[in-house]
């Protein structure tokens, strides 16, 4: 098996793919001012959602924010520097703009991964966020508005039960999100949420580690994957008055693995897991071929700002006891 370079760590195996897209075209018909300010929009973007990355492991597996609001607080919390990103990109491309351009842009990732030992799921976890944006100059509009949002959610198991697919049980499972404009955000937490430990610091030493440590090294494994993607479209008119649209934009996919010998080679264990396998797809496609249940709406939270420090706290109604 193939390890770090010094580290002795197994490497993950990763394929990637980016796209662009099919109705790029327009570009000549841009000022070069203003085409500047758009490549620095995709650079501004990414560091956006770089942020959220961070803050999303800062306030959940760093334990900053409590468990069960952890995921709402996280983009709440940091909901004015999502928003101010989206906000000065969009002042400097009104400068550079033609006050009759329309200038939209938008993009959005999503992330997951799973934990197993041979095939019994141990942790899974995963994430998004999205964000987008207009900008006119154009007289009674508003010059630049948008909106954001993100979310994502854990889950832990410790029932010894083989993967199971939607069977599986988890012993702990947290989740939620929130959103809005460039002028604030709110949040709300998933229902049927478990949190039987207060921080996610203190589930994984209790749930995670020892089902770890227990597991035979070639038995250990990860999978997962990502995508994103951003794009922007300018419309404008000609000297005849003719209505012309520039457009660019594209996108990355993303998926990696920890190679295990178990499953690459053709014996009883490997073909156990993948009839598993097969059985938790069939039993996903047989989900979404059935009718969702009617659910109650989300408990919305409620997020209010510290007139001194500028502080943003998370309220969320406690629904479920803990465990």
């Amino acid at each position: 098996m193939s390890q770090a370079a010094g580290s002795g760590i197994p490497a993950l195996v990763t394929e990637w793919n980016i796209t662009q897209d099919s109705d790029v075209g327009g570009l000549h018909l841009l000022s070069s001012g203003l085409k500047k300010e758009l490549s620095s929009l995709f650079n501004d973007i990414a560091g956006q959602e770089s942020s959220y990355l961070t803050h999303l492991h800062h306030h959940v597996f760093g334990s900053a924010s409590p468990l069960e609001v952890s995921h709402a607080h996280s983009v709440v919390h940091n909901c004015g520097k999502y928003a101010s990103v989206l906000k000065e990109s969009g002042s400097r491309l009104l400068k550079e703009a033609d006050p009759s351009h329309l200038v939209e842009a938008g993009s959005g990732f999503g992330f997951g991964f799973q934990v197993y030992c041979g095939c019994k799921l141990l942790y899974t976890t995963g994430g998004g966020f999205g964000s987008g944006m207009t900008v006119s100059g154009k007289a009674g509009v508003a010059p630049v508005m948008g909106g954001l949002g993100g979310g994502g959610g854990v889950q832990m198991f410790k029932d010894g039960a083989e993967d199971a697919g939607k069977e599986d049980k988890p012993v702990l499972n947290v989740g939620g999100g929130g959103g809005g404009d460039l002028d604030g955000c709110g949040g709300s937490t998933d229902f049927g949420q478990l949190f039987p430990h207060s921080s996610m610091e203190e589930a994984k030493d209790v749930l995670i580690a020892p089902q770890v440590q227990a597991c035979p090294p070639e038995k250990l494994s990860m999978v997962g994957g990502g995508g994103g993607g951003m794009g922007f479209t300018v419309t404008g008119k000609d000297e005849a008055q003719k209505e012309w649209v520039a457009a660019y934009g594209g996108g990355l996919n993303l998926k990696f693995h920890k190679r295990v010998r178990s499953l690459m080679m053709p014996n009883v264990e490997a073909s156990s897991c993948m009839d598993q396998l097969r059985s938790r797809i069939q039993a996903i496609t047989l989900l979404f071929q059935t009718p969702p249940p009617t659910v109650e709406r989300n408990a919305n939270l409620r997020a209010t700002t510290s007139p001194r420090s500028g502080s943003v706290r998370v309220h969320a109604p406690r629904t479920h006891s803990r465990h």
